[in-house]
């Protein structure tokens, strides 16, 4: 029997199997898209803000090394003297340490760059508080030979006596950045350390005015030592604590 006026509506199987493919097709790329996003924020939070406390070490780390220079160069001064020839070897020996701490470093990657950027923070701290009993060990050596060598000799001998002193520390200080540079590896490398440097710099410019109008009128050379100490002390930890924590 045929139903006149009356219209029947087929259902049309292929129209709704295309809007599930659209629908799944879309569902999928909003999925891609977010995955996306969210690696990239997982990448930012792993790269970028562990380098927080890294700014915040090196700071303090600049600033430490430079009053510890501004005090050895107070204390060597009143051992070798006040003349341009004794300011200039002083600043050559510590220069030098730098120097060489910073290629030894750079060319011997270290399998755990935290501890060993903490051990050699604290080698800093420990050597600045032994340094007084070491100039005065060897005061009589340098007085000594004060009279009985030529000017020019006795210059070589005078740094030569003066790098034996600032060697240990100074190579240290020098190897600091070199040795954590491995961490930088999955990020821009380049930037980084430039930032590294330029955070350094400024921390350094902050100690020479603290230690050289402040620390030392105020505190005088145990004060400025023992501070200066702590500081060290306080970067070991934390490097500690960051190795522990495995933030980088």
């Amino acid at each position: 029997m045929v139903t006149e006026g009356v219209e029947l509506k087929v259902p049309n199987c292929r129209s709704e199997q295309a809007d599930k493919r659209r629908t799944n097709t879309e569902v999928a790329r909003m999925a891609s898209v977010y995955r996306f996003y969210a690696k990239k924020g997982t990448h930012r939070d792993r790269g970028e803000r562990p380098m927080l406390p890294l700014y915040a070490l090196f700071f303090l780390s600049g600033a430490t090394s430079l009053v510890w220079e501004t005090l050895w160069s107070r204390q060597l001064h009143l051992v070798f003297g006040t003349s341009q020839f004794a300011i200039t070897t002083v600043l050559c020996a510590f220069m030098a340490g730098l120097a060489g701490g910073s290629v030894w470093a750079g060319r011997r990657p270290v399998a755990n760059p935290w501890r060993t950027y903490a051990v050699l923070e604290g080698l800093i701290g420990a050597f600045g508080l032994l340094f007084p009993l070491l100039l005065k060990a060897i005061e009589p050596l340098y007085l000594g030979l004060a009279t009985g060598l030529d000017p020019v000799l006795f210059g070589m001998v005078q740094f030569l006596l003066v790098g034996s002193l600032l060697l240990l520390p100074t190579a240290c200080m020098g190897a600091t950045l070199p040795v954590l540079t491995p961490l930088l590896r999955r990020q821009e490398a380049g930037s980084a350390i430039g930032r590294l440097y330029a955070i350094n710099t400024v921390g350094a410019v902050v100690g020479v005015a603290l230690g050289g109008f402040w620390m030392l009128p105020d505190l005088y050379v145990s004060g400025t030592t023992d501070v200066a100490a702590a500081a060290n002390g306080l970067l070991d930890r934390k490097s500690t604590r960051l190795n522990s924590s495995h933030l980088v």
